[in-house]
């Protein structure tokens, strides 16, 4: 794999679900910089106001975005995002445990890149993780490259 890292945005008010998503990404060996945020509301006023802080990198290369938060869901960030001209290419994958197909087509009809059902075994957590690496990272056309 390439030795440049990429970096990943995760807005999740789920606390563990951040970490042991970084251990498999370590077990997996991939050059990534995970950064968590707790809300909607931190993620976004770091997005508007300092950008370049939100990861070591500045803005995340993908955005993990769940949508069942309190205050701010997911789909209110995505809106947000969207009708902001830096953040609009910025992918943004929607990781939720929601199956509704409502959810899923909202999210698409709203700009979200992809519609993800949150894994909950490590082995599968690691799997997507190198998936979405492989996908967004190597294969993938980007606005920002």
């Amino acid at each position: 794999m390439s030795t440049s890292r990429f970096s990943i945005l995760v807005i999740d008010d789920d606390k563990h679900y951040p970490f042991f998503m970084q251990k498999a990404s370590d077990v997996a060996n991939l050059p990534a910089s995970l950064t968590w945020m707790e809300s909607g509301e931190k993620a976004l006023l770091q997005l508007e106001t300092e950008p370049e802080t939100v990861t070591p990198e500045g803005l995340p290369g993908l955005i993990l975005l769940d949508i069942n938060m309190p205050g701010m869901n997911g789909f209110d960030v995505l809106h947000q995002m969207r009708e902001k001209e830096h953040l609009k290419t910025i992918p943004v994958l929607m990781l939720s445990i929601s199956e509704s197909p409502d959810d899923i087509k909202r999210a698409y009809q709203m700009g979200a890149n992809a519609y993800l059902t949150k894994p909950t075994d490590f082995d599968e957590i690691r799997d997507l993780l190198e998936a979405i690496y492989r996908f967004w990272f190597l294969h993938a056309a980007r606005a920002d490259t």
